[in-house]
């Protein structure tokens, strides 16, 4: 099962309609902005595996979990997400440091 940015978006939205959380007209506007931005940094400095695991880990999948979804071994979604981690951190850290 893959699942898009779109996708985790809505099922975040609905848990809030959920819990009785109301969203505000300016709250669902910056969600989205965020959400813009959040593709285009994973689309660009992400592989697609390295999504691929990110996704599972986001939505509380165990490294058997992802492993077996992805048709790889749990080492494999291991690296991929320090991978990830060390990108986020980077991508983090130059954000920072340039502004």
């Amino acid at each position: 099962m893959i699942i898009s940015m779109d996708d985790a978006a809505a099922i975040v939205h609905t848990r809030k309609q959920n819990e009785g959380l109301a969203e505000s007209p300016e709250s669902v506007f910056f969600r989205n902005q965020d959400m813009q931005l959040l593709r285009q940094f994973f689309s660009a400095a992400l592989s697609p595996f390295e999504f691929k695991v990110l996704a599972g880990f986001l939505f509380g999948e165990t490294y058997r979990q992802t492993a077996t979804r992805l048709c790889s071994s749990q080492k494999a979604v291991d690296n991929a997400l320090r991978r990830v981690r060390r990108k986020l951190k980077t991508a983090m850290l130059s954000t920072v440091f340039s502004a």
